[in-house]
């Protein structure tokens, strides 16, 4: 048997062995050296812009996905009550996120509350589920395949213009993301009722079970107040939810304020929705946000850092945004 090898099987090896190199060398690259995350870019651009933030500034931050984002106003919230806080949201957040990016943002602040929006409870825990498994294990080898979008962390020269990227808005709003337009829910205003439907039983997903017991467990460590929520949409939330989350605030031993309740806040739903339902617009993100400050000041201790100097830019923020100030 000849055992030769060809001169053309020479060079698809020596191809190979380049090609592994080149992995190789882009992985170690575009790998974050402080952190693990599934959805790279997001969660690097929220840790980006929090860091921006002044050291030991903020008292509070808001986890959670776009039900987060659109809700919780740092902004009004220092306007009208001193409070300084962050919205951590980001559209498609899971659990596994949220956690790198709020102990990213401990590492510089020291935060005293933690208001978590419930809505990411009920969506995978582990992104990698609905991924095929073959897939997932060339991208574990190959971490360059994993942190594809990784370039979007790269900044763009400062001349380059910022065009409409919401994102970047929000960084100047604190993490809050301003959406004006209007367009009306027309389904069951009552969609919080029980029903018959409504005895089917909605669970957290392992995953994101253990999350909440990580995040819990931090809390307790660093004497963090935690705090459950829900954002009003009738889309995305229903009484199975509502049940779900009583119930795990209640062995969590910690607050759960759901504003899906008209009694703690009322929304127009055919005036306070930007997208006929799923997130309220910046009309409804005033009435929550004047009734979470109100909450906040009711139960937790915190400072009111509108006498202090060094907040003189959140000052203007409110005066620009909401026409208020010193």
């Amino acid at each position: 048997m000849n055992h030769k090898i060809t001169k053309n099987q020479k060079k698809i090896f020596l191809f190979l062995i380049g090609l592994a190199l080149i992995f190789t060398a882009g992985s170690a690259a575009v790998m974050p050296k402080d952190y693990e995350a599934y959805n790279i870019a997001s969660v690097t651009n929220k840790i980006s812009q929090v860091n921006q933030e002044a050291e030991n500034s903020l008292d509070v931050v808001f986890l959670g996905d776009s039900e987060c984002s659109y809700t919780f106003a740092p902004v009004q919230l220092y306007g009208e009550y001193g409070i300084a806080s962050y919205n951590l949201g980001f559209a498609n957040q899971h659990f596994c996120d949220s956690i790198v990016v709020l102990k990213e943002t401990m590492k510089k602040q020291d935060v005293r509350m933690i208001v978590l929006e419930c809505n990411l409870l009920f969506l995978p825990g582990n992104p990698i589920d609905p991924v095929p498994r073959d897939q997932y294990w060339f991208e574990k080898l190959v971490p360059m395949a994993h942190y594809h979008s990784f370039y979007k962390r790269i900044d763009l020269p400062r001349q380059l213009p910022a065009g409409n990227d919401i994102s970047q808005q929000s960084a100047i709003t604190k993490g809050f993301y301003i959406r004006r337009m209007t367009n009306a829910y027309k389904g069951d205003r009552e969609y919080m009722k029980h029903t018959p439907d409504s005895d089917k039983d909605t669970k957290i997903t392992p995953e994101n079970e253990k999350a909440v017991k990580e995040l819990a467990d931090l809390c307790k460590e660093k004497n963090i107040q935690l705090v459950l929520s829900a954002a009003p949409s009738p889309l995305s939330w229903n009484y199975q939810k509502l049940k779900t989350t009583e119930e795990l605030a209640e062995k969590l031993q910690v607050p759960f304020v759901d504003f899906n309740q008209p009694s703690q806040v009322s929304i127009d739903w055919a005036e306070d929705t930007m997208d006929a339902g799923d997130h309220i617009n910046f009309m409804g993100s005033l009435k929550v946000n004047h009734y979470m400050g109100e909450w906040i000041r009711k139960n937790a201790d915190l400072p009111d850092h509108r006498s202090d100097e060094s907040y003189e830019s959140w000052d203007k923020l409110y005066q620009k945004h909401y026409g208020g100030g010193r």
